[in-house]
């Protein structure tokens, strides 16, 4: 039995230093993903033709960090909007989080692999698969927290708490297409991973697609 099963919705902890807790994760990791990209001895030199040289050889890696913080920062936003819904958390949604939180704070080790590694189609495998990780743990986050609005709103509509699931798994899809792409082609696999994002960022910016919000909710 869980701990708060003797309580309603509204009497459960509120979600405010669980979301903390995220945050602060979330920030740190997008911040590490930057000082895998190494300060180059080259740039000891400073022959300016070099330092231009060395970074155009860079640009995989520059590619790989942005769609990285990008991509952590579509998950950031997935679990702010989640928690606009979400008005408490119980030991099983916290437990969750925590296990979410494990794969996030594991995101820049996944990049640092791919930067020093992006034609090594394991380096692909375990950072794409890191990234599903994160993104199916927030598909269950949601899952456990609206079925049958055991911890969200109840004016929250059957089409708020569906079409959520449907993104999740076309991140996951997406990145599981690229892996298995990197097998014959890395830099292609690179370029689904960010095509899985643009589009993800397209849905999210698009007022008429609003994946969370109706037009009854007002700020935050």
């Amino acid at each position: 039995m869980n701990e708060f099963d003797n309580y309603g919705v509204t009497d459960l902890p509120s979600p405010k230093r669980l979301e903390s807790l995220v945050d602060g994760v979330f920030a740190i990791s997008m911040a590490l993903l930057a000082l895998g990209l190494g300060v180059p001895e080259i740039f000891q030199s400073r022959g300016e033709a070099n330092i231009v040289l060395f970074l155009s050889q860079m640009w995989p890696k520059f590619l790989i960090y942005g769609i990285s913080f990008l991509v952590l920062g579509v998950f950031w936003i997935l679990h702010h909007k989640q928690f606009r819904f979400i008005l408490g958390y119980d030991g099983v949604l916290l437990w969750i989080n925590i296990i979410l939180l494990m794969f996030v704070a594991l995101a820049p080790f996944s990049a640092f692999l791919l930067y020093n590694h992006y034609n090594d189609w394991l380096s692909m495998v375990f950072y794409g698969t890191n990234h599903i990780m994160i993104c199916q743990l927030l598909f269950i986050n949601w899952c456990y927290a609206s079925h049958r609005h055991r911890l969200i709103r109840l004016d929250t509509s059957p089409h708020q708490c569906k079409v959520p699931m449907i993104l999740f798994q076309f991140i996951s899809l997406g990145f599981l297409t690229a892996i298995v792409i990197a097998s014959f082609n890395p830099i292609l696999a690179v370029i689904m991973f960010g095509l899985t994002l643009v589009i993800t960022m397209v849905l999210l910016a698009s007022r008429h697609r609003n994946l969370y919000a109706d037009q009854r909710e007002i700020g935050e």
